[in-house]
């Protein structure tokens, strides 16, 4: 594939800036739509849950939606980190993680997010690999980054996401009546960390140091 122009490379970091907003007014606004909602103690999905009043909202637009942004943002993202081989399989990577969220949408999870049908099972499943791709991708972009003029410090914020969200994944895992919120704290930090890299890819690409 021939490298993308500087408009194109600007276009797929504005995707990659705007899957994180896209997803969190998602979450958001259902969540203040739907009676008796908790952010602490509910996940995200169960906004998406089979039968729920809003679950197109959230599938089509938080999920999917979500998704396709973060694909679009993987060859800006390879083409800005230089086209090497760290560089392609972090932003492959974060593609693969994009399609984890379109998984995700196309099998809504059972209510409560408690797999009692085959659709709803694969639904955890990818969003588990979801997440677990996404830490490798900021692992992988880390050690991409490392050297580049201009990323540096880019590098050490990459490698320092993925200890978090790494050591954030198994609390989450356990957090019983509290899991919502580690939810979205292991989730937001990844966006915060697609967020800054894709913001930095789009001043890079317009020729900002």
């Amino acid at each position: 594939m021939p490298p993308l122009s500087p408009r194109l490379v600007r276009f797929s970091a504005l995707c990659g800036m705007a899957a994180p907003l896209l997803f969190g007014f998602t979450v958001g606004i259902l969540g203040s739509l739907r009676p008796g909602y908790s952010h602490a103690s509910q996940m995200m999905s169960e906004l998406g849950e089979t039968g729920a009043p809003l679950a197109p909202a959230m599938n089509l637009l938080g999920l999917a939606g979500t998704g396709i942004l973060m694909v679009l943002f993987s060859p800006g993202l390879r083409d800005g980190l230089g086209r090497t081989r760290a560089a392609t399989a972090g932003s492959l990577l974060v593609a693969g993680a994009g399609i984890l969220y379109l998984v995700m949408a196309a099998f809504s999870c059972d209510p409560g997010c408690i797999a009692t049908t085959p659709a709803g099972a694969i639904h955890m499943v990818a969003g588990l690999l979801a997440t677990v791709v996404a830490i490798l991708s900021a692992f992988v972009i880390g050690y991409a980054l490392r050297g580049q003029e201009g990323w540096e410090a880019y590098s050490v914020y990459s490698l320092v996401t993925g200890v978090l969200v790494l050591a954030t994944l198994p609390v989450f895992l356990s957090a019983g009546a509290s899991a919502g919120a580690w939810q979205r704290v292991l989730v937001g930090l990844l966006f915060l960390w697609m967020e800054v890299i894709a913001l930095r890819l789009f001043l890079f690409a317009s020729g900002a140091r």
